[in-house]
């Protein structure tokens, strides 16, 4: 999924991949996203975004530091786990408690009840 307009216009700033926002991720966890990115310019203003995006089921958030100095990357690292975390148990949909499960038997997401695809299977 390419980055819908309505995530991108959250995050004016420069991208490191080609100038365009590399977001493959749903609405639901656009808010934890958000507090991350704000956490991550407010360590290192200017820190690039490579990619965010879902996978098995979790948040991976791709950045590029721009600064030398190890305790605001391991602080950056830490922010960047708190926001998978807090992805790990949100619906992907609409942001709700969410639990991981297997669709097909070919791929994971995080999503609720309301939004679990049919015959998919709890990960665990």
């Amino acid at each position: 999924m390419k980055c819908p307009e309505d995530i991108a216009k959250h995050f004016p700033e420069k991208w490191k991949c080609c100038g365009e926002p590399q977001f493959y991720i749903k609405e639901g966890w656009l808010k934890p996203i958000l507090e991350c990115h704000e956490k991550l310019k407010a360590l290192s203003p200017k820190y690039e975004i490579h990619q965010v995006k879902e996978k098995f089921g979790g948040l991976r958030y791709y950045i590029d530091y721009n600064t030398g100095d190890e305790f605001t990357r391991k602080a950056m690292n830490e922010v960047i786990a708190e926001a998978e975390e807090k992805c790990a148990t949100a619906c992907e949909v609409c942001g709700e408690l969410g639990q991981p499960v297997i669709v097909n038997k070919r791929y994971i997401t995080t999503v609720c009840d309301e939004h679990r695809p049919e015959g998919s299977v709890i990960y665990k």
